[in-house]
């Protein structure tokens, strides 16, 4: 598989912008510029839509607190 090229799930919950930034206590303009900056994955469906994995959120918030713990 190539490299960059995530597989999901088919039981894996996916959540939209709005509601991924809800869960992570950020606006949507943060999650996109976190997805910018490459610190937060997700699964690019359109050029106007972005999907979250309960893993992409699961792996930013580990990487904050793992920041915040050093």
């Amino acid at each position: 598989m190539p490299s960059g090229i995530q597989t999901l799930s088919t039981r894996e919950a996916l959540y939209t912008a709005k509601e991924a930034a809800a869960k992570l206590r950020r606006t949507v303009k943060q999650l996109h510029a976190l997805v910018r900056a490459g610190r937060l994955g997700c699964f690019q469906v359109s050029p106007k839509e972005r999907l979250f994995s309960e893993d992409d959120l699961q792996t930013f918030l580990y990487s904050i607190r793992r920041s915040v713990s050093s």
